[in-house]
């Protein structure tokens, strides 16, 4: 991680001046770190695992795509116009890789909608 050394002119400026800028110099540095730290993720540094290596790839088609750990459960959330509370107890879909299939688990009832033979559309039925 690069430090934003603070120019010296900055000291020819008034203190608020002088502490926002040190402020946005955190923000920045901050920003750098998490930058540097999804790249690292993604190149698998965090636990190995890179994204041939694993059957959860988050956004395959990025340059940079994300492995994560063997048969890890993604979580979609799915706006179904629920109160929060509901929302947060019935309006998602879980998806895993499993010994050769994929398991869907919603929190309430669901029906599978094939689109063509590749892609098939999941419909949650909000009460």
């Amino acid at each position: 991680m690069t430090s934003i050394e603070p120019d010296p002119r900055e000291e020819r400026l008034p203190k608020w001046a002088r502490d926002r800028m040190a402020y946005y110099r955190r923000l920045a540095t901050t920003a750098e770190a998490r930058v540097n730290a999804a790249k690292a993720y993604a190149e698998g540094a965090r636990d190995g695992t890179k994204p041939g290596e694993t059957d959860t790839v988050l956004d395959p088609y990025d340059p940079h795509p994300i492995g994560l750990k063997p048969g890890t459960r993604v979580r979609f959330k799915v706006d179904l116009g629920l109160p929060p509370k509901m929302a947060d107890r019935i309006g998602y879909v879980d998806i895993t890789a499993r010994g050769g299939h994929v398991e869907l688990m919603a929190g309430g009832p669901m029906t599978l909608h094939p689109q063509v033979s590749n892609v098939l559309h999941v419909k949650l039925r909000g009460h």
